[in-house]
């Protein structure tokens, strides 16, 4: 009978187009699971590695001078960093050098919360894909240290709160409470319920149950 009312059926989707979905989000969720794991191992995220990156300065020979560092080498492939420099101004001299142009050079771990130890940028950008989070020499963070946000002192209202969430709790078993105490109050009437089970019933002993069992299945065969 037709009360009026459009009676609408329920909406199935298209298997095809809930396959598609999937199938247009799954590298959205890998990839932000990838991430945690990078933080939960201790190793850098793609994003913290590109701002790595695109933060090492290029220290040229006067800089290399000036921090008294000419006749260092990289603490990773032990090359002088003045020969590092002479590589760089070759490869920059020619068409097509040998190498990536952002892989040339000397660079510093620079940054106020950084070592200020120095690499043949090369070696330092490969350590830093790799993805780790520390230096390779001193084993500090490349990465700024977030600090955890202060914890909150709590209130008396805070205090207040488990307390009046258990009591609200309890509140529908005080009746239960108050009778197997020995007295139960209806609309301001005390009944004694001293004996009585949780039903309201007198409580029976249990062995009173047990007899009442056997006599039941004696009489079946007397």
């Amino acid at each position: 009978m037709d009360d009026g009312h459009q009676h609408h059926e329920p909406e199935h989707r298209d298997p095809e187009h809930i396959r598609a979905m999937i199938n247009e989000l799954e590298p959205l969720v890998l990839e932000m699971l990838s991430e945690q794991q990078h933080i939960l191992a201790g190793q850098l995220s793609s994003g913290q590695i590109k701002s790595l990156l695109d933060g090492l300065p290029q220290v040229d020979e006067k800089k290399i001078v000036e921090l008294g560092e000419k006749d260092s080498t990289c603490p990773i492939c032990f090359t002088p960093y003045l020969a590092i420099i002479a590589e760089e101004e070759l490869a920059l001299a020619m068409d097509s050098p040998a190498r990536p142009i952002e892989e040339l050079g000397v660079t510093k771990l620079s940054q106020p919360w950084q070592c200020n130890h120095m690499f043949c940028k090369r070696d330092i950008s490969k350590w830093i894909i790799g993805g780790h989070d520390s230096c390779p020499l001193c084993r500090r963070l490349l990465v700024e240290k977030q600090e955890d946000p202060p914890e909150r002192e709590l209130t008396s209202d805070d205090e207040s709160e488990p307390r009046s969430w258990a009591r609200s709790l309890s509140e529908p078993y005080e009746p239960l409470r108050a009778r197997q105490a020995g007295t139960l109050n209806i609309n301001g009437f005390e009944f004694t319920t001293m004996g009585l089970g949780p039903t309201g019933l007198p409580n029976r002993p249990r062995n009173d149950d047990h007899n009442d069992a056997r006599r039941e299945y004696a009489g079946m065969y007397s």
